[in-house]
């Protein structure tokens, strides 16, 4: 249970792609850090650059994926052209610059460090996030590519056509409690809310999962009785 709620939180969108894509931003964003601490430091020895390569790992991960979030990388913004996908991408990447820029002198001030902007600027934060940037735009620019290359024959490419999809809409409901003991009268436990999530199913899924390929999507649903 805790490990689903775990995939909730990090997956809010419940979508196997999603979930593919921030695993592959992490991997990005890891090759890029350990790449900064290897150019910076590469007199340590590799554990130690192992573990700054985690430290900044966590730093940019915690930037960058909540702000792929926000400008649509993961949900809304995959079903736009690629030129547009890859502006979006960009512009994400550079606001992800302006946080940790952001940060980066929070901590300075609250430290008392010492660091001038020249020494930033070729420090290995500046650098990893260098690095993130370009390999998050190369891999995407491989990606859609690939998709373009190899999936072309199988692909519907019919974006103009109007679909209509029949069916009943269901709301799926998830209730997340605490036990808070046993009932004194029956022999029931007596559960306490902590949660509640609504994500809507059946034909509202199914309209969603065809609208990343075609454009018109209609559904004809009842509600109520």
């Amino acid at each position: 249970m805790r490990l689903k709620q775990l995939l909730y939180s990090i997956n809010p969108y419940q979508d196997l792609g999603i979930l593919i894509r921030q695993i592959a931003d992490l991997i990005v964003i890891f090759i890029a850090c350990f790449l900064a601490v290897l150019f910076i430091n590469s007199e340590n020895a590799i554990n130690e650059i192992f573990l700054q390569s985690l430290s900044l790992l966590l730093l940019l991960s915690l930037v960058f994926i909540p702000t792929f979030y926000i400008k649509g990388i993961y949900t809304h913004g995959r079903n736009l052209p690629v030129s547009k996908k890859l502006l979006k991408l960009i512009q994400a990447c550079l606001i992800s610059g302006v946080f940790i820029l952001i940060i980066f002198y929070i901590f300075k001030l609250y430290l008392g460090l010492t660091f001038t902007l020249s020494e930033l600027l070729v420090s290995d934060l500046t650098i990893s996030w260098l690095f993130t940037f370009f390999g998050s735009i190369f891999s995407r620019i491989w990606l859609y590519s690939y998709i373009d290359t190899n999936l072309e024959p199988t692909r519907i490419n019919d974006n103009n056509k109007k679909v209509l999809v029949i069916g009943e809409m269901i709301i799926d409901k998830y209730v997340t409690t605490e036990t808070i003991g046993k009932s004194g009268k029956e022999p029931h436990l007596v559960l306490r809310d902590l949660k509640e999530e609504i994500y809507l199913g059946g034909v509202i899924a199914i309209a969603r999962n065809i609208s990343d390929f075609c454009k018109n999507v209609k559904i004809l649903t009842m509600l109520g009785r």
